[in-house]
């Protein structure tokens, strides 16, 4: 029958382009040296985003985050934070919805009120932490900054 050669079409140019990648050779070898390299590159340029102190001393914490508010470029603030002696890197973060009571109007962090950590569970009611006022994400709007 002799060699196929397939043609990898599709309507969608993207999925053109995927079947194309998916589908050709690629020296590993040299994808992980460059991969590599850019991962050195983007670190280098923007890993001083991810810095975070490290010392449990509140009045030390607080001298750096005035420092850190003062500068008014990036630059300013990369070279500030790489002469902190006391710095880690942030792994991840946890986003949580900030909502307004409808009973006191004060900020209820839904993280915070909503979140039963040990039973691992979102609860559908809870109270608000302020007022005690039986809350549902429903009957809250967001708070804006």
């Amino acid at each position: 029958l002799g060699a196929r050669r397939a043609v990898l079409n599709d309507l969608s140019p993207a999925a053109t382009f995927i079947a194309y990648n998916y589908n050709t050779p690629v020296d590993v070898k040299a994808f992980e040296r460059e991969a590599r390299r850019i991962l050195a590159e983007v670190e280098a340029e923007c890993g001083w985003m991810y810095a975070t102190l490290t010392t449990t001393n509140a009045h030390e914490a607080t001298r750096w985050a005035e420092r850190l508010r003062a500068c008014r470029t990036a630059d300013a603030a990369r070279a500030l934070i790489a002469s902190i002696p006391h710095r880690g890197t942030i792994n991840y973060t946890v986003w949580s919805d900030v909502f307004v009571c409808p009973e006191c109007t004060e900020e209820v962090i839904f993280w915070q009120a909503a979140v039963d950590h040990e039973a691992g569970k979102v609860h559908d009611e809870f109270p608000c932490p302020h007022c005690g006022a039986r809350l549902t994400k429903r009957t809250m709007e967001r708070a804006w900054v």
